[in-house]
């Protein structure tokens, strides 16, 4: 279960977001501006809320609780969340076989590496390999 509840000031209004979610896909919709995006990043790890708490299952990814200096904030890369831009995210000098060696290349060693063959093979990527982000 993901159990969030984050509050974070912005520059012009306050994020203040608080639900729960089974196991399963969770997905974010609304008008733009509503914060999507803010959210994500910040259940993944790539903004920090003023304060409040993300939990998936019984671990802390983020907690701050009001007035009070201690805190938890797990690194987006040990949070096992995953996250799907809406824009590329693909290095433009790398082909998407690059792209993909590069994402295996910073795995962490104490954490097993899928094998290539059936990343790709899974995403349907095949003939899509040798070509540039700017070409597909």
């Amino acid at each position: 279960m993901l159990d969030v509840h984050v509050s974070k000031k912005l520059e012009s209004y306050a994020l203040d977001i608080s639900f729960k979610a089974n196991k399963g896909i969770t997905a974010l919709f609304g008008p733009s501006g509503a914060g999507k995006t803010m959210l994500a990043k910040m259940l993944i790890g790539l903004e920090k809320p003023d304060f409040g708490h993300i939990r998936l299952n019984d671990n802390h990814l983020y907690k701050r609780e009001d007035g009070k200096i201690r805190q938890i904030n797990v690194p987006p890369q040990n949070r096992n969340i995953g996250f799907v831009f809406q824009d590329h995210r693909l290095f433009p000098h790398y082909s998407v076989l690059g792209n993909l060696k590069y994402g295996m290349k910073a795995r962490s060693p104490s954490r097993p590496t899928p094998d290539m063959d059936e990343v790709i093979h899974f995403l349907g990527i095949e003939t899509l390999l040798h070509r540039k982000p700017n070409t597909l």
